[in-house]
């Protein structure tokens, strides 16, 4: 597996795979047989698959089939020009797929990026991508866990596979949901009941259809406190002598949006620890113990950008912080401030 991995990952770094049709043909194929699967017998691997409710146009390109010719997996191949990714339409085929009956996995990739998606959550498509990894970039020891783990003919067979990714799913899931309640709850304990911060936590994300233990909570709001920013020396504050000088000064706009707090963590990683993008994914992730896929899909997917062009803005920090601005209007100083010039 370690050398078809390598063989893929210098062919994509040469762009030797041009189109669709070579990526199906070329690269998915040989990581599914080298993952065990049969790619000759379509009883097994079904190029051009169509469920009951998929027509000509939103088939999938493989279905990998249990015996008796039920599909466990989906994977479709879409393949973009420009630095703009799109997702919708290939979400759009899985969701065709899948309606009526659906399988355990699903995958979209263009050859270097892979989405995975536990197709069995009741979320919608987009909120069922647990994992993502960059074949050409990432750390092949991850991608090759990663791909044994989740499509692997062995661990499919056996039930593992679906384990796994509802494993990985509701940890991702966990992770995001409470890094978009912490500020309601940071509020709710000064309201009746006056509840604990970790219990405010665990009521707000249940209501999001998140299951989360206070310990879980708890150990979740410790890590946020490691990584809190140092308070700043005594003395007055700047809305102190502001306000001494007779002058007005706005309001300030209030806690980063978790969106981008975390790409502008990762801006900071590639600079302090000389990282580039997917390592400094990875060491944000780890630090707020989250999966690494939350973390890129703030710096490309919510950005309207795919791996190459959030890239391409961490050499040019002046398109970055221009591009950051449009988002986040509200967060101009911050943006300005922390996307500075790359240091040498």
């Amino acid at each position: 597996m370690r050398e078809t991995l390598e063989d893929i990952r210098s062919k994509i770094r040469s762009q030797a795979y041009r189109n669709a049709a070579q990526v199906r043909g070329a690269l998915v194929t040989r990581v599914l047989h080298a993952l065990g699967w049969d790619i000759w017998d379509p009883r097994e691997v079904c190029a051009g698959f169509m469920s009951a409710s998929c027509d000509e146009q939103s088939c999938a390109d493989f279905a990998l089939l249990l015996s008796g010719g039920v599909p466990a997996a989906y994977v479709i191949v879409e393949t973009q020009a420009g630095p703009r990714v799109d997702l919708r339409r290939p979400e759009v085929r899985l969701e065709h797929c899948n309606r009526g009956r659906t399988v355990d996995l699903s995958v979209i990739t263009d050859g270097r990026t892979w989405r995975l998606y536990y197709s069995r959550a009741e979320e919608g498509i987009p909120s069922q991508c647990f994992r993502t990894f960059d074949m050409a970039d990432d750390g092949l020891d991850g991608v090759e866990s990663a791909l044994v783990s989740f499509l692997s003919k062995d661990q499919t067979v056996g039930g593992h596979a679906r384990e796994a990714a509802e494993r990985s799913w509701r940890a991702s899931r966990r992770g995001t949901a409470m890094e978009e309640v912490m500020s309601r709850a940071r509020k709710a304990v000064f309201e009746p009941p006056y509840p604990s911060l970790p219990a405010a936590v665990v009521h707000l994300v249940s209501a999001m259809g998140v299951s989360v233990s206070e310990a879980e909570a708890a150990e979740f709001i410790q890590e946020l406190r490691r990584r809190a920013p140092a308070p700043e020396p005594p003395g007055p504050s700047v809305r102190h002598m502001a306000s001494w000088a007779g002058a007005t000064r706005p309001a300030a706009p209030g806690p980063l949006p978790v969106t981008l707090a975390k790409i502008l963590e990762v801006v900071e990683e590639t600079d302090r620890q000389h990282l580039d993008y997917s390592e400094a994914a990875e060491a944000v992730a780890r630090r707020r113990r989250i999966d690494v896929t939350t973390v890129r899909d703030a710096c490309t997917r919510k950005l309207g950008l795919d791996t190459t062009g959030f890239r391409d803005l961490l050499d040019d920090r002046d398109r970055l912080a221009a591009h950051l601005s449009k988002h986040f209007p509200d967060f101009l100083d911050q943006v300005r401030e922390r996307v500075a010039a790359r240091r040498e």
